[in-house]
């Protein structure tokens, strides 16, 4: 086994074959006869389960021959984990056909969805990185994000664009999420009057609102008052001019 006949010949004689028999006709006399014999070729198949060969592909191998199994195949989303023997990818994978392999033989690739990185960008100058990296397999959600804090600023979130990053997204992809801000009222006032001052932060430190008054409404209340102390200046000033033209008349009768 393992080998298939190359030749017969009887005494030198090529024997003809036909369906495997080979036949002496008219024998008169003692004949030696050599069979030549060589290595048999077998079929080889690989299942590639949705993956593509690129290069090293093998159709069939020569018995008592090591034929090296391709490693050159891909497939979208997905890492290749080697070849099995059997479909159920049961003992080792292996690498080559083994040197004695007889026989018709079929391989079976072997895959693993691939696995992607996420990782966040603070998006603002001097902010403290997030150093954290989560490899997220392929089609699975990434699950819960990780928070980001910013001084005077709100964090809206994890953006990838836009709208919103969903924790709930199925990853496809490297990809990189971006941290999104708004300033916050007070340190929008802070600002302003640390650029009046010109002195960062010297408002909150003092405690101070630099910001200039202005008018509100003015209470009727304060008119009414206003009156009353006129009228009464008035008054007197008459009281006065009046008690100084009765003396003056006086004084000239006399």
């Amino acid at each position: 086994d393992g080998y298939v006949i190359d030749s017969v010949t009887a005494n030198s004689e090529m024997l003809t074959e036909e369906n495997g028999v080979y036949t002496i006709n008219n024998i008169t006399e003692d004949k030696t006869v050599t069979i030549t014999t060589r290595p048999a070729v077998y079929p080889v198949t690989l299942e590639t389960n949705g993956g593509t060969i690129n290069s090293g592909n093998i159709t069939e191998y020569t018995y008592g021959a090591s034929e090296i199994l391709p490693t050159d195949i891909i497939r979208e989303d997905y890492v290749f984990k080697g070849w099995y023997v059997n479909a159920g990818f049961r003992y080792d994978p292996i690498t080559e056909i083994p040197v004695g392999t007889m026989g018709d033989v079929t391989y079976y690739a072997k895959w693993e969805r691939a696995p992607y990185d996420v990782s966040f960008d603070i998006n603002y100058e001097g902010g403290t990185p997030i150093t954290e990296t989560k490899s997220v397999v392929v089609g699975n959600a990434y699950g819960e994000l990780p928070t980001a804090a910013r001084t005077g600023y709100t964090f809206n979130g994890w953006y990838n664009g836009s709208p919103k990053y969903d924790f709930t997204t199925p990853v496809t992809g490297n990809i990189t999420l971006k941290a999104m801000w708004t300033a916050d009222t007070i340190a929008k006032s802070n600002k302003k009057n640390t650029s009046t001052n010109g002195s960062a932060g010297n408002a909150a430190a003092n405690g101070k609102d630099d910001t200039p008054a202005t008018a509100g409404p003015v209470d009727a209340r304060y008119f009414l008052c206003l009156a009353v102390l006129l009228a009464g200046i008035a008054f007197l000033v008459y009281s006065r001019s009046s008690k100084l033209t009765y003396v003056s008349k006086n004084s000239k009768r006399k």
